[in-house]
């Protein structure tokens, strides 16, 4: 950034780039606020101070957001800026003091669903998780205590993943689906990760290591005739991008597993259900003292098993009893 330059543009009018980002009070969403900033002060330390003209909000960019200048002295329309700062932040407005989040490139806009504090909801989160960027929108760590992944949003820390690698984080140790083990090691073990927000624990989905742990796969649902085989949900494949350690999408494609679309809590087969049914599995194993599903071999109708445990999900899923 050409400080000298921008020096020479004090008392001008600039727009942002990306503009001001405007959430709704309730709920998600937003618009951008496409205003003039006349370009109060630059510091000695690169710092830029700009006042809106429509909205009178004023804030200081730090050295380090603003990428670069760039006049337009044709001017646009509606507007009587004399150029554009390319920022590599998202300016936004959270009650009436704007603060800014990192973007991925300069002048791109940042994150859509920008939150006041109190208002993002269950799907908000869900929406932020599927539309974030996997590598750079989220920090990595890990705790050698209890051997536990972590994944914190860089633009909201309330927001992580969590997954267990130890005996309580096991959704399923002896995962016996045909996609999971049909790899040179058959062994595959399905690992419950958490999505919090704060304290609150907002969903559980699968991640199943598979091929003696070369790859971390996302659980699909049950094809039951009305879409493509063994498809993952959104939600499913984001999470399973996010901790993805690059082997993700050639073990995919080994699976014979494909990216699907959502559909109503209340009535998709994903990730639960599956649950449900390797959980079942799992359980015959331990009564029958077989290390194996027996499912295979052994007379059981897989079909038929998969569409009472699937029916299990649901009902469990929206909280009503089962029937007799």
């Amino acid at each position: 950034m050409n400080i000298d330059q921008l020096k020479k543009n004090i008392g001008n009018l600039v727009q942002l780039v990306p503009p001001l980002w405007i959430p709704r009070t309730r709920g998600r969403g937003g618009s951008p606020a496409d205003d003039d900033w006349k370009v109060e002060a630059v510091d000695s330390d690169g710092s830029v101070r700009v006042t809106s003209q429509r909205g009178g909000q004023s804030f200081t960019l730090a050295k380090d957001h603003v990428h670069s200048f760039t006049s337009n002295p044709q001017g646009s329309r509606n507007s009587a800026a004399v150029g554009f700062l390319s920022l590599k932040v998202q300016p936004y407005s959270d009650g009436g003091t704007i603060r800014v989040r990192p973007v991925s490139r300069p002048g791109e806009p940042g994150l859509r669903h920008v939150h006041t504090a109190g208002s993002i909801t269950y799907q908000d989160v869900i929406e932020i998780i599927q539309n974030s960027d996997p590598h750079s929108d989220w920090i990595h760590t890990h705790t050698m205590s209890d051997d536990r992944s972590i994944a914190v949003f860089a633009h909201d820390v309330n927001l992580r993943l969590e997954i267990k690698w130890t005996d309580d984080g096991i959704q399923c140790e002896k995962f016996m689906e045909a996609w999971a083990t049909g790899h040179p090691d058959q062994n595959a073990t399905g690992y419950w990760c958490c999505i919090y927000y704060g304290v609150s624990l907002l969903e559980k989905t699968v991640l199943v290591s598979v091929d003696g742990g070369r790859a971390r796969l996302p659980i699909p649902g049950l094809n039951t005739g009305g879409g493509p085989p063994l498809s993952v949900r959104p939600l499913d494949f984001a999470v399973a991008k996010i901790f993805d350690t690059g082997s993700m999408a050639e073990y995919m494609e080994r699976s014979g597993l494909v990216l699907g679309s959502d559909e109503p809590r209340g009535g998709r087969r994903g990730v639960h259900v599956d649950a449900w049914k390797s959980n079942v599995f799992c359980i015959v194993d331990v009564i029958t003292g077989k290390d194996r599903c027996p499912a295979q071999g052994s007379g059981w109708d897989v079909e038929a098993v998969a569409q009472i445990v699937g029916a299990m999900g649901r009902y469990r899923q929206n909280g009503d009893n089962m029937p007799d």
